[in-house]
């Protein structure tokens, strides 16, 4: 037992000459190398375990808030007319992540709750939105005129924010239909009622009685830059997750 020794309290280690005991400059060289080679296995070790702890602790990656559909179609194809006159096109509309919805100029219902959440949506987003195409499109091919749309858009704060999309029922009707939207008409058409400020229930009230009912569904779906139908939301919007859901399309390549 000549070359071990009592290190702390019940620790016995082999004494290597050159390396513990020594006391000349020539004898604590090689300890100072074995030293720094420790810390140098130490500094490499912790490195490969935060490496190791970021990825495996960083969570599941963030899922969509609405519905994801399965399986995923392209977006039916469309040319309309936009509230400013313009041909709007699916096709043009690539490139850009797109939230569509069906809405109309008279409605009294749904809708001014539907535009009211988009325009919500479009806040949330903020410069994110220069990304985004806001799309509505009419279920109400006799009321709803360029001039009408042009109206509503400057109503609703949305001008600039969003495209209301217009045009006769048989450049309509494939887009209802390729969305499951089939519009009915319930009542007599009459003109088009003016439409209420956001949150007039007064206005609302007299809206009721002065215009004609389409009963539509009104989702909104997301669009990817692609151009594939990717999620859906329904009511009850909630327009921080619509905003949420959107922002996860953008980041996509």
């Amino acid at each position: 037992m000549s070359n071990l020794r009592l290190i702390g309290t019940g620790s016995i280690f082999p004494m290597v000459p050159g390396r513990l005991s020594g006391t000349s400059s020539g004898n604590r060289e090689p300890g100072r190398r074995w030293q720094r080679a420790r810390r140098q296995i130490g500094v490499a070790t912790l490195a490969i375990l935060l490496l190791i702890l970021a990825a495996c602790g960083g969570g599941a990656p963030e899922s969509f808030k609405g519905t994801v559909l399965s399986p995923q179609f392209p977006a039916a194809a469309f040319e309309l007319t936009d509230q400013h006159g313009d041909i709007v096109s699916m096709a043009g509309l690539k490139g850009n992540v797109v939230a569509l919805t069906f809405l109309y100029t008279s409605c009294t219902d749904i809708c001014p709750i539907v535009a009211g959440e988009l325009k919500k949506v479009d806040g949330f987003l903020g410069n994110d939105a220069e990304g985004v195409e806001i799309v509505a499109v009419s279920v109400d091919p006799k009321g709803d005129t360029v001039s009408a749309a042009q109206a509503y858009t400057e109503r609703w704060g949305m001008d600039g924010k969003w495209k209301y999309l217009v045009g006769p029922e048989e450049a309509l009707k494939p887009v209802w239909d390729a969305y499951s939207v089939a519009p009915a008409i319930s009542g007599t058409p009459q003109a088009p009622a003016p439409t209420p400020a956001p949150g007039s229930v007064d206005s609302l009230r007299d809206g009721i009685a002065a215009t004609y009912d389409i009963v539509h569904s009104a989702p909104v779906y997301l669009i990817d830059r692609q151009g594939t139908r990717r999620v859906i939301h329904t009511l009850p919007l909630d327009p921080e997750k619509v905003a949420a859901d959107i922002r996860l399309l953008l980041r996509e390549k």
